[in-house]
């Protein structure tokens, strides 16, 4: 199996089977590096306050006796601002020497927030040998199992996350830094019950005081719980942006533009409705055309949202 360049980075190189690391390095200026197979497993992931990440996990490599004497034992997390580094278990024989460190790593990180709650967070763990001459190279005898997603094991991550994928990669430089990426896609339930789901409760006591259209004296009667839906979903969406740390309109946020809308284009209905008697379509048999047309236009509003940020800004 060839390597795979990343669509999204053309200088990564995924790594996906021994084939693919031996047609790397065919093609990789590698001579005078030494290559030292490693497991690097993450075992624990936490993000911070400011989006930084608390990793946690394993790196067991393998020495040859003949041929990696003179080989620094060791490696490091180069991207971590704060790094405890253990030996855990050390074996001997007459031909390796296999040694297992465990590590806590605090690794600062940007994500873009843009299109929540439908977005990905890419975790990249740039791993090197404590040598210069000597480089990093997945061990596939012990590592991957074609059904699992490599470099995780027995993971525990906040409950917002999901695992989507993970892979070994290079960054094609003159030196290869070995990478292990984990993809991670946003649970959608908390979202949905926080921010989501409050907004079809508005939009269906919306679409139930619009039902009173003709019935209520006089418009000033609905300001008070159209005032009460306004406040709520406000709050609602100050909620929300307490979760962001970036100040980027979100794909969420579009979507309490429309609830605004909404909210004020009732009051206008019933305002219109009230006072301008010579709008007879509007009149006809207490409003019965602005309630049959709720639910199309506000179906019709979401759907045009999605669509138009699938097309122009996902892409």
């Amino acid at each position: 199996t060839s390597p795979v360049t990343s669509n999204e980075n053309p200088d990564q190189t995924i790594i996906v089977s021994p084939e693919s690391l031996d047609s790397f390095f065919d093609y990789t200026p590698a001579n005078e590096l030494t290559l030292i197979p490693t497991k690097v497993v993450i075992e624990r992931l936490e993000f911070d306050e400011n989006d930084g990440i608390n990793i946690a996990g394993y790196v067991k490599q393998q020495y040859q006796s003949e041929i990696h004497n003179e080989i620094t034992r060791g490696f490091t997390l180069p991207q971590s601002k704060s790094t405890k580094i253990k030996i855990i278990d050390h074996y001997l024989t007459d031909e390796t020497e296999t040694i297992r460190w465990s590590f806590t790593a605090y690794i600062p990180q940007e994500f873009d927030y843009y299109h929540y709650p439908l977005d990905r967070r890419m975790i990249n763990l740039l791993v090197r040998h404590a040598d210069e001459n000597a480089i990093i190279i997945p061990n596939f005898s012990s590592e991957i199992n074609a059904s699992s997603n490599p470099g995780i094991e027995k993971l525990s991550f906040l409950r917002d996350w999901n695992v989507h994928s993970s892979f070994f990669n290079y960054q094609n430089n003159k030196k290869p830094d070995f990478y292990l990426t984990i993809v991670l896609q946003r649970n959608l339930l908390n979202p949905f019950v926080y921010h989501i789901l409050p907004l079809i409760v508005v939009l269906v006591m919306l679409f139930t005081i619009s039902l009173f259209m003709g019935q209520i004296k006089t418009y000033f009667n609905v300001i008070p719980p159209l005032t009460a839906l306004f406040i709520g979903t406000l709050l609602s969406h100050i909620g929300l942006r307490q979760n962001i740390s970036m100040w980027v309109i979100l794909y969420g946020e579009y979507f309490y533009v429309f609830t605004y809308t909404a909210i004020l284009s009732v009051l206008i209905n019933f305002y219109l409705f009230d006072n301008h008697k010579e709008f007879k379509t509007l009149q006809y048999k207490q409003g019965l055309l602005s309630k049959i047309l709720f639910f199309p236009i506000v179906l019709g509003e979401i759907l045009s949202i999605m669509l138009w940020m699938f097309i122009f800004k996902f892409n």
